[in-house]
């Protein structure tokens, strides 16, 4: 349930989250403020954490190489 610390839905609930506080942000005129979606930043293969909580090597490396992307997506236009 989203009470359960380290759960899907716990974790789905925190995006959730930030998501909305994003998007609340926008609404209030903050520009420059980016949301990356945490979907699809470690892979599916469940090999990028160590205790399905905490980063791998494997899971820092993938986690690192989306973000690149989006930053770099950002900072190109400039």
């Amino acid at each position: 349930d989203e009470t359960t610390f380290g759960s899907m839905e716990y974790l789905k609930a925190q995006n959730a989250a930030l998501s909305r506080a994003f998007q609340s942000a926008r609404e209030e005129g903050i520009e420059n403020i980016y949301y990356l979606p945490a979907d699809g930043l470690l892979g599916d293969d469940h090999e990028a954490t160590t205790d399905g909580t905490h980063l791998s090597d494997l899971g820092n490396y993938r986690m690192a190489a989306q973000l690149e992307k989006q930053i770099l997506s950002i900072i190109k236009p400039m």
